[in-house]
């Protein structure tokens, strides 16, 4: 096997970017009786991991530790669970029709109220005209009180000093 081809394929291993067949290829170079010298270095570490590979784990041992963390055990969920759930859903469902209710329904159907109420422009500026002559008037009853508060005032200034 071509030694350049494994030391581009080195750096990628030790740096955990290898697919699994370089790392095949890779094990069997560095297993054979064909190794670069310059690659000698790396058989010991190669050997050792290949017989790894190679070893699968006792039945048993799997059996034992899948017991110890309980991985076959079917998790039942009691009846008293299941009532909580299904009674969550339905306060969440509740909820979700009462806010429907009070914020989406009062917009659509007051959406009248948001309509044009006037056929024309003159109709609104005579509308608009009223309205305003009316804070108009208020604001000059109210300025007309003040005035004679303020002449109140004065007088019993006048009184006291």
């Amino acid at each position: 096997m071509d030694f350049r081809k494994i030391d581009n394929i080195l750096p990628k291993y030790w740096e955990g970017d290898t697919s699994l067949n370089e790392e095949d290829i890779l094990y069997s170079y560095f297993t054979s009786n064909n190794v670069h010298e310059s690659h000698e270095v790396y058989v010991p570490y190669f050997k050792t991991q290949q017989s790894y590979r190679n070893k699968k784990a006792p039945v048993e041992i799997a059996t034992s530790i899948n017991e110890k963390i309980g991985g076959n055990k079917v998790r039942k969920i009691s009846s008293y669970k299941k009532f909580w759930r299904i009674a969550a859903a339905i306060g969440v469902l509740t909820v979700g029709v009462v806010l429907y209710q009070q914020y989406v329904l009062p917009v659509e159907s007051n959406s009248a109220l948001y309509s044009d109420t006037f056929e024309t422009p003159e109709e609104a500026l005579q509308e608009i005209k009223m309205a305003l002559g009316m804070v108009s008037n208020k604001i000059e009853e109210s300025t007309i009180m003040v005035s004679n508060e303020i002449i109140k005032i004065d007088i019993s200034n006048n009184v006291l000093y």
